[in-house]
């Protein structure tokens, strides 16, 4: 009969949810409710190291090579990097939704029979999910990273960023007006020209249709709107790319500089347009450009 050794974790620690090793490296790991995980030296039995993953309830462990995964009551899943001085988060992901990591499986035979190394995520919900235990995608990524100054040449951009409350004014009636307001814009598009012209122009507008119109807005945010007036927006935001797209054109090809509309988008009253300069375009990929939208504020 097996002799059991009892080991005080301390009172700065939360209750031991689950425990996991790494053959050949004379540890042990506990994962915590607080989340918290305590490195042991199997050894003396003594705590080597102390690391704070996160605030939530760790659920489960698994050593895989020299990494630790750790799953958490919230459904994501941390692998940390042993390797170092002092162990850091490689990669975090959501690798279940509403539902916490019960259990982490190392696949013993993956490398054996199908050269790859899986772990198995199982949630409370009883949903099963396959991971790459090797992390082969990310460790090339971070090699390619470590090697950048290899193959990448690093530049500095200039980025001329405009931002302006046009209090639902038309562009039609900016362009007609010859006085001190047209200067006015003309300046705030070039206002870099000391530096040279940008190679990055990024507008923002607030207000682009008029906020203060209750019914309006509260049928946009609410209730929808009617097509009629969902096209009278939509040509008011027409009506303002068609604006700068021609006015950058106008101030800028002079210098023989030419821009082109990278992206364009808007949000109740919110309208933004990013132009590249061309020389810049060939550099770009359509897959690295991305626009999120976060809505706040009522019913955000």
């Amino acid at each position: 009969m097996l002799k059991g050794i009892s080991i005080e974790t301390g009172v700065n620690f939360g209750p031991l949810t689950c425990m996991a090793t790494i053959v050949g490296s004379g540890q042990v790991f506990s994962g915590h409710e607080d989340g918290k995980v305590i490195i042991w030296a199997t050894e003396t039995r003594e705590k080597v190291r102390i690391i704070n993953v996160h605030a939530y309830r760790i659920m489960s462990l698994l050593g895989v090579g020299s990494y630790l995964w750790a799953g958490f009551s919230t459904g994501k899943i941390y692998v940390l990097d042993l390797r170092r001085d002092r162990p850091v988060v490689m990669k975090d992901w959501q690798a279940h939704k509403d539902s916490g990591v019960a259990i982490l499986q190392l696949d013993e035979e993956g490398l054996i029979l199908g050269a790859r190394q899986q772990v198995g995520s199982c949630a409370e919900n009883g949903e099963i999910k396959i991971w790459d235990g090797l992390m082969a995608k990310d460790r090339l990524t971070k090699g390619m990273v470590d090697r950048s100054k290899e193959y990448c040449h690093w530049r500095d951009l200039k980025i001329l960023i405009c931002s302006w409350n046009i209090d639902a004014s038309k562009p039609t009636a900016q362009d007609a007006n010859s006085g001190a307001d047209r200067k006015l814009f003309e300046s705030w598009l070039t206002n870099m020209d000391q530096e040279g012209p940008p190679d990055i122009i990024s507008v923002g507008f607030q207000e682009i249709v008029d906020l203060e119109s209750k019914k309006m807005t509260a049928k946009s945010l609410l209730k929808g709107t009617k097509r009629a007036e969902t096209e009278t927006v939509s040509k008011q935001y027409k009506r303002w790319q068609n604006f700068l797209t021609n006015k950058i054109r106008e101030l800028y090809s002079p210098m023989g500089v030419n821009f082109k509309l990278l992206e364009c988008n808007n949000l109740v009253g919110l309208f933004s347009c990013v132009f590249v300069r061309d020389k810049e375009w060939e550099n770009l990929r359509s897959e690295w450009t991305h626009v999120n939208m976060v809505k706040t504020g009522l019913k955000g």
